[in-house]
């Protein structure tokens, strides 16, 4: 019996408009995906993200199933060759010949526009960042080392992911490391004190913080439901800095910093020798630095 993974996607062949489902694929956990005939019907319109057979062409888009001829018709939102970006809706690009890997779920909200803009992501479908980041410009950095610091995020899609993701602006001194992750909601009563601060961590990595550029690390496979969560990094190098986001909305808890509106603040927690497992009974407090720092999420197949 072939048991499927949660998630949708298939392998397909084909360079123009029409793609032809060849089926599923062997996702990292070991499980296979589902196929999208046992998710959609005829005639269904559907979000989802391609990587071509070329490890560097990818799509975002909306594609037509047909179940009868096995098929998708694509309609792109963004599409990348490896030079130029192309953002204009129904402009379809040729692909590459051979087997190409669509993944569904995601549109061009959630395509981690970031990762077209960097081939050191390389063959990734896309980084995701929260939705509450807008823009993404300059850096930040830590202002204790041995603290973990805890910036909003919001995401409005589910989506799948096996990877964590940084960008080092700045390389910090010899055998230094970054640690990024993901924290739920704190649980807690109605109007509770610790209502809506950082609570347990969903998945954490370790980045080599003596490299700059954009690194994912791999973490257990899993299926991240809409939300509130909390982004989260720890370094013992505050010299090092990661990609900020330029524009955020202030969607924290409340006594966070507004700074200089350009970037919601981070709350902080000191005396840390890595990022802890939960952190609901902790006592926060709001620092002005390091301001909207980006951690992102990525699923690579």
């Amino acid at each position: 019996m072939n048991i499927k993974g949660l998630v949708i996607g298939e392998t397909c062949t084909g360079t123009a408009d029409t793609l032809t489902l060849t089926g599923s694929y062997a996702l990292e956990s070991g499980l296979d995906t589902i196929e999208i005939a046992d998710a959609y019907a005829d005639g269904a319109v559907i979000p989802m993200m391609l990587l071509a057979s070329d490890g560097i062409t990818r799509i975002s888009g909306q594609f037509v199933f047909n179940s009868t001829a096995g098929t998708l018709t694509r309609n792109d939102f963004l599409n990348w060759n490896g030079t130029v970006r192309n953002e204009v809706f129904g402009s379809n690009i040729t692909l590459p010949a051979g087997t190409h890997q669509i993944l569904v779920g995601v549109d061009e909200y959630t395509l981690g526009f970031e990762s077209f803009n960097d081939p050191g992501i390389g063959s990734t479908l896309g980084v995701i960042c929260p939705d509450n980041v807008i823009t993404m410009a300059g850096d930040t950095n830590t202002e204790a080392s041995e603290a973990a610091y805890f910036s909003p995020a919001v995401y409005a899609s589910p989506f799948a992911f096996n990877r964590i993701a940084i960008r080092i602006e700045t390389a910090g001194a010899a055998l230094s490391t970054i640690e990024a992750g993901i924290y739920r909601c704190a649980d807690s009563t109605v109007f509770g004190s610790k209502s809506g601060l950082p609570g347990k961590l969903i998945a954490k990595a370790t980045f080599d913080a003596t490299v700059s550029g954009t690194q994912l690390v791999s973490v257990s496979p899993q299926i991240l439901p809409p939300g509130r969560y909390w982004t989260a990094l720890w370094t013992e190098d505050t010299t090092v800095t990661v990609k900020r986001s330029e524009q955020r909305s202030h969607s924290g808890a409340a006594g966070m910093w507004a700074f200089n509106n350009n970037g919601a603040s981070a709350l902080r927690i000191t005396g840390q020798t890595e990022l802890p497992s939960d952190v609901t009974a902790e006592t926060f407090a709001a620092r002005q630095s390091p301001r909207g720092f980006v951690v992102g999420l990525a699923y690579v197949p």
